[in-house]
């Protein structure tokens, strides 16, 4: 019973348990009010680092890479579906080519990205990639203006499935600007810590039975 009982608590302590989590990072979260157009401090948010971007807000105060009132109007959201995109959003402190590329670095490891990207437009396209700790490319997505559900003052809803990531690029594929884009409500899982496998716990428990026919 003594050997039985100390099975399993070896089992117990080698076997942690930690569940993925779902993680949406809303830039609406201004947590030290910066102003509209402010360059974003690299380190701002504690889950990741993003380089190379503005948070900016839609209306008149935007620089001219952000959105404006719709119609030259006063008031009301650029973008047409301001439920999944509204508030405080990203984009980029350049203007085109590899000024506007934009770097999340995550902390820890996570799978499942989405991100809305809004206002692909024009002739615009937008590769989104992911690389995992050694810079090794794990997958990626290039939505261009023409694709369902893109458009003027439209935000669409980008996926790039794929495990272990610790990099996300977004390069904008564009010389000039043509009107903006903006980045908000990036979404992704936290990585699971794994369970040991099948066979590391049937080798402890070989471990334990030999060392009991030895003792006998």
């Amino acid at each position: 019973m003594r050997l039985a009982a100390g099975i399993a608590a070896a089992v117990f302590i080698v076997a942690p348990r930690a569940n993925a989590a779902l993680v949406l990072q809303d830039f609406n979260a201004n947590p030290a009010s910066l102003p509209s157009g402010a360059m974003l401090p690299p380190d701002y948010f504690p889950q990741m680092t993003i380089s190379n971007t503005l948070l900016v807000y839609q209306g008149p105060t935007n620089p001219a890479i952000a959105f404006d009132y719709p119609n030259g109007g006063t008031s009301g959201d650029y973008v047409s579906n301001p439920a999944d995109f509204n508030g405080d959003f990203l984009t980029a402190a350049g203007t085109g080519g590899g000024s506007a590329v934009i770097t999340f670095t995550f902390s820890s490891l996570v799978s499942n990205i989405s991100i809305w990207v809004a206002d692909i437009d024009v002739s615009e396209s937008y590769l989104l990639a992911t690389y995992d700790s050694s810079n090794n490319l794990i997958g990626s997505v290039t939505v261009s203006a023409g694709m369902p559900g893109t458009g003027d003052g439209v935000a669409t809803d980008v996926s790039i499935p794929g495990a272990t990531v610790k990099t996300l690029i977004v390069t904008p594929n564009f010389t000039v600007n043509s009107g903006g884009f903006g980045l908000d409500d990036l979404q992704y899982d936290t990585a699971a810590v794994p369970e040991p496998s099948s066979a590391a716990i049937f080798t402890l428990l070989g471990g334990c039975l030999a060392l009991r026919r030895r003792r006998r």
